[in-house]
């Protein structure tokens, strides 16, 4: 008898590539279970509220930004007026209180003046030594200009209409020159500081001709009528 041979078909090995490939088609089949689906669409739907929420944030942030910037710029426009006010007002203190200052020092000047006007006219009077006179009326008229420098001016009140603003009348005469309500003399200067009053003029005011004079006028203005 003859011998056969059992031989036994192998299978034949498969080649690595192709087992990878085998395997990943498998994975890629394979159905994904549904915990895992759902944790996913969980993790989606939050990264998503996450942006949306982010995004919304950042604009309220932006918004909340612009106001405190316009509010900022409000308060830093009001602190620039007040400071601005309170330089004008510093400024309009600070000359008030040089003028009054100025004022009250010229003030005291004014007796000295009188004095020296009044000295001047008596030592004219009763005919003092000229080179006396003239020495006298000298240092008065420095004085004078001095003070003139600093604002000071006399009011002049010799022949104009009596003015209560500006003359205070400690008395009325008649006058046969000067007009009725005229300033006929003036006892005491009144000055001015950069044009305003801080002394008035005493005077002596006309109240026109006598009253015979004018009964006189009154008889020749009837003569011409007739």
């Amino acid at each position: 008898m003859k011998n056969h041979k059992k031989t036994d078909t192998l299978p034949e090995e498969e080649k690595p590539e192709e087992a990878a490939q085998a395997q990943e088609a498998a994975i890629a089949v394979e159905p994904v279970p549904a915990e895992k689906e759902t944790r996913h669409s969980h993790a989606t739907e939050k990264t998503d509220k996450g942006a949306k929420a982010s995004w919304f944030g950042g604009k309220r942030d932006k918004a909340a930004e612009e106001k405190k910037l316009a509010e900022l710029e409000e308060r830093n426009i009001r602190l620039l007026a007040d400071f601005d006010n309170f330089r004008k007002r510093s400024v309009r203190e600070r000359d008030e209180i040089s003028r009054q200052v100025r004022e009250n020092i010229l003030k005291e000047f004014l007796p000295i003046i009188d004095n020296l006007e009044l000295g001047l006219n008596a030592a004219v009077s009763h005919n003092a030594d000229s080179a006396f006179v003239e020495g006298y009326r000298m240092v008065s008229g420095q004085l004078t200009a001095a003070l003139a420098r600093l604002g000071l001016t006399p009011v002049f009140a010799t022949g104009v209409a009596f003015d209560s603003a500006m003359h205070d009348a400690i008395q009325q005469m008649p006058s046969e020159s000067v007009p009725e309500g005229m300033v006929l003399e003036v006892v005491r200067k009144g000055y001015l500081v950069n044009d305003k009053l801080i002394r008035t003029a005493q005077v002596v005011v006309s109240s026109g001709p006598s009253t015979p004079a004018k009964e006189t006028a009154a008889e020749e203005s009837s003569a011409v009528e007739e």
